[in-house]
C-alpha cells in the first residue's frame, strides 16, 4: 500500500528593512514587489522626522508592519532635539503626521495578528534610542502613550506577549530588549513553555522582557534560535547595555547610540 506524504508547508518570505535615512526610492518598493515577499517589516529611522519618506512607505502595496525609530522623533522626543528643530513645532507635529500616515501599520507598543501566517507580531517601544536612561524621554512617552517609566514600558510589552494569539512570535522594533540571557534562554523558555516559538531579528538594547542579565548578537535572518553549547556561551552582560534583539539591518553595523 502506497503511503501519501502530506504536502510540504509553504515557506513564508519576510523582508526586513531598517535605517533607511532618507535613502528610499521607487526602485526599492519595486524590488520588494519583485521579490514576492509575504510580509515587510520596517524598523524605523526613515530620516529625521522625514514625513515624505514615511508617506512613500505607507503607500507600499505589500503587507507590512512598522515600528518607528529614534530619528523619526529626532526633533520631538528630547530637549536637545527640540532646541535644534528646524520647523515650528507649535504649527505642526511631524511625529503625529508619520503615525497618521502609517495608521494600523505602525505597531509600536502594540501587536499585529497574522492568522494567515500563524504569526503574532509584537511591536517594541517606538522611537527608541535603547538603553536604560528614561529621564530624557519621559515627557515624550508620557504625553503620547501614557507610559511614565522604563518599568511601565516593560510591563506594557509583556502584556502584548501574553495576549498574543499565535504560537510563533516575531518581535519588531528599532532596538530592544535585552533579557534573553547569555544563552538566549530565559525569555525563550518562558514563551516555549506555553507552546510558543520565539523568532528574533537584529540588535539593540532596551526594555527588559526576560532575565536581569542578557546578551544576544545580531541575527541576519528571521529564524528560531537554539541555545549554543555551554562551551560557547558568553558571560552574561548587564541587560540594558547589551546589544540585543530587533535592530533589523541587511548587514551588521556598529555605531555609537545617539543622545
Amino acid at each position: 500500500m502506497t503511503s501519501l506524504k502530506p504536502p510540504a508547508a509553504k515557506a513564508t518570505r519576510i523582508a526586513v528593512v531598517g535605517d533607511v535615512h532618507d535613502q528610499w526610492e521607487a526602485d526599492d518598493a519595486a524590488a520588494l514587489q519583485h521579490l514576492g515577499v509575504d510580509l515587510v517589516l520596517l524598523v524605523g529611522d526613515f530620516g529625521n522626522e522625514a514625513v515624505e519618506v514615511v508617506r512613500a512607505i505607507a503607500a507600499l502595496k505589500l503587507p507590512k508592519a512598522v515600528v518607528l525609530g529614534n530619528h523619526d522623533a529626532w526633533y520631538s522626543a528630547t530637549e536637545w532635539g527640540r532646541k535644534k528643530c528646524p520647523y515650528d513645532r507649535t504649527l505642526e507635529d511631524r511625529v503625529q503626521q508619520q503615525l497618521d500616515l502609517l495608521g494600523a501599520a505602525h505597531i509600536g507598543y502594540g501587536k499585529l495578528e497574522l492568522p494567515q501566517l500563524n504569526l503574532s507580531l509584537i511591536g517594541g517601544r517606538p522611537f527608541s534610542w535603547g538603553g536604560s536612561k528614561w529621564k530624557h524621554v519621559s515627557q515624550f512617552y508620557q504625553a503620547r502613550y501614557g507610559i511614565a517609566s522604563l518599568e511601565a514600558s516593560t510591563a506594557h510589552l509583556r502584556s502584548q506577549v501574553e495576549q498574543a494569539e499565535h504560537e510563533q512570535l516575531i518581535f519588531v522594533g528599532h532596538c530592544g530588549p535585552a533579557g534573553l540571557g547569555a544563552a538566549r534562554r530565559p525569555l525563550r523558555q518562558r514563551l516555549e513553555s506555553g507552546g510558543r516559538r520565539l523568532w528574533r531579528s537584529g540588535s539593540g538594547s532596551g526594555d527588559r522582557l526576560g532575565s536581569r542579565n542578557g546578551q544576544a548578537g545580531t541575527a541576519r535572518h528571521l529564524r528560531p534560535h537554539a541555545s549554543p553549547p555551554a562551551s560557547q556561551q558568553r558571560a552574561a552582560a548587564p541587560a540594558l547595555s547589551a546589544r540585543s534583539l530587533w535592530h533589523c539591518l541587511s548587514k551588521r553595523r556598529q555605531r555609537t547610540p545617539h543622545h
